[in-house]
């Protein structure tokens, strides 16, 4: 059970970090596209 969970959490984790980044990315650019106008 618990080696399953683990797998499951290293598998999650990734997608989790890349979404992190993404949004992080997106709030940037929006701030960047409002400074500029």
């Amino acid at each position: 059970m618990l080696k399953t969970l683990n797998n499951y959490q290293l598998l999650y984790f990734p997608t989790y970090l890349v979404r992190l980044i993404f949004q992080g990315n997106c709030l940037i650019w929006n701030i960047l596209q409002m400074i500029k106008e």
